[in-house]
């Protein structure tokens, strides 16, 4: 790479020589470089360029500002993937106000609950939605037409403040209770730099991305890293497999970050007529485990490009490892990398005592990107050092994490402690399974046990996955259930939904 936007990274500062201090400083930045070039297309046909990105935003901005948003005021951001997603993100960081991220997919009962808890004062929403929001309880709602309406208002200057919070997003981290992850400018603006540096993006590349923009991956790693380094991002308003496919190849797009249940999407309903796509040079996942023959599998319709798995969680701002080569070359695949500048990772024990290489704990992260802190329903913030992740795993001498599984997936036999995402790619590295999810159900003798729902190709023996699977993995941790399904049940967040699974192989 020859030219790093970002400078080089200073170990004093745990962090890059020429990073803008916030989102809207890097939207400036590519906007004067780049005025004309396509910023976001959609696949309705509408696009944004930088300059013009830039320009709606600030309108935005001054309309925020009109109705009393200042520096702190929680903006919740009800909107589709779309180009206004990005003007919203943009024009509420302009002035020091906090984006509220919003799922929606989720009922209207669900957003009441979230908006109430995140004491969210303007909440912008599309227009079809704006009609129905009488029960959310916000102060200020704002219809999009209206939000984006040039107005002639005066704008206030940008507020450039790296420590204050610029994004508020729910998770359940590792307790099952929805509390908010408080992301701040300099979280954000790190994490798009390593990006940049480990994966050698620059704006010559351009991206493609289906998934729901509201979640950190597609705030920071899609959203914020486009506008960071000038790519033109290609957006579906809904995923759609084929249609997916179709589109990468046709505007010759050169990046996809995805999660595993996306990929394994695309290669489920990969169109015959577009065996292969060899515009793609780079593939990025993380948000779940991937087991090594899907990526496998996927680097046969784009041989040429490089895969790299992506360890993170919202608190992290997405990255905090990075596979640094082709994970799908490598004797390593199955690892999720090395930390990324800025971040360290330790592995410790149940008392918190750290463990040595190849010793599997818990995973715990510090670094630049890792968020300061949680508000919970209360609003009392919670600050942490060091985050607990809640995942399994361990390092190798040479610094490589593996990630084991979900500390609360794990199934305990009788004593026996069996990682369901290793049994999980075992499965599936066998010939004709395509998918897989592995749980623990109860058991009157040993307290719970292994039992699996898989996705197989047409002629595919269940009864003998059983034994391909004894020699390959321990006697205890084959499942003692192996169900067929159509597909694997989902969350509307498009991950694995573990209950809903329990659930088939407990009634069946």
């Amino acid at each position: 790479m020859t030219d790093i936007l970002s400078g080089q990274f200073d170990p004093e500062t745990r962090t890059f020589g020429r990073v803008p201090l916030t989102a809207w400083g890097a939207l400036s930045r590519t906007a004067a470089r780049y005025p004309d070039k396509a910023a976001v297309c959609e696949d309705s046909g509408d696009s944004l360029t930088f300059g013009e990105l830039l320009s709606q935003a600030e309108t935005a901005s001054a309309n925020l500002w009109a109705i009393g948003a200042r520096p702190g005021t929680r903006v919740g951001i009800l909107l589709d993937n779309s180009a206004a997603f990005l003007t919203a993100l943009l024009a509420v960081n302009r002035i020091g106000a906090v984006s509220v991220m919003l799922p929606g997919k989720f009922s209207d009962a669900q957003l009441t609950e979230m908006i109430g808890i995140a004491r969210v004062d303007i909440l912008v929403v599309d227009d079809p939605r704006a009609a129905g929001t009488g029960d959310f309880l916000v102060p200020t709602t704002m219809a999009l037409s209206d939000f984006l309406s040039p107005s002639g208002r005066p704008m206030p200057g940008a507020v450039t403040d790296p420590c204050a919070p610029a994004v508020h997003m729910f998770t359940s981290g590792t307790t099952g209770t929805p509390k908010r992850v408080v992301l701040t400018n300099r979280n954000i603006m790190h994490a798009v730099a390593a990006y940049e540096h480990v994966l050698d993006l620059t704006a010559e590349d351009s991206m493609i991305f289906g998934a729901a923009l509201y979640h950190v991956t597609g705030v920071v790693a899609v959203a914020l890293q486009c506008v960071y380094l000038g790519m033109t991002l290609h957006l579906q308003r809904r995923f759609d497999p084929v249609a997916f496919v179709h589109w990468a190849e046709d505007t010759g797009v050169t990046y996809i970050h995805g999660s595993p249940t996306i990929f394994q999407l695309m290669l489920e309903n990969w169109p015959q007529e577009r065996p292969q796509l060899g515009n793609v040079r780079l593939l990025a996942c993380g948000a779940a485990n991937m087991p090594p023959g899907r990526i496998q599998r996927l680097t046969e319709h784009m041989p040429a490009a490089s895969f790299r798995t992506v360890y993170g969680l919202t608190e992290t701002t997405s990255p905090a490892t990075v596979f640094p080569v082709d994970a799908a070359s490598s004797s390593l695949i199955g690892s999720s990398g090395t930390p990324i500048p800025g971040v360290t990772v330790r592995i410790v024990a149940p008392d918190g005592t750290e463990l040595g290489s190849d010793e599997v704990g818990e995973i715990t992260v510090s670094g630049t990107n890792v968020s300061p802190g949680y508000l919970d329903a209360d609003d009392h913030f919670t600050a942490a050092e060091w985050l607990t992740t809640g995942d399994l795993g361990y390092l190798t001498a040479d610094g490589y994490l593996y990630v084991v599984d979900r500390l609360k997936n794990q199934i305990n036999r009788g004593g026996e402690k069996i990682h369901p995402n290793s049994v999980e790619n075992v499965l599936c590295s066998l010939e004709g399974v395509e998918d897989a999810c592995v749980v623990g159900v109860l058991d009157d003798l040993y307290g719970e046990v292994p039992a699996a729902l898989v996705v197989v190709e047409e002629g595919t023996d269940i009864g003998e996955l059983p034994e391909k699977l004894r020699g390959r993995i321990a006697k205890y941790a084959v499942p003692v259930r192996i169900l067929p399904v159509d597909e694997i049940p989902r969350t509307v967040g498009m991950k694995t939904d573990r209950d809903a699974v329990r659930a088939l192989l407990t009634e069946r």
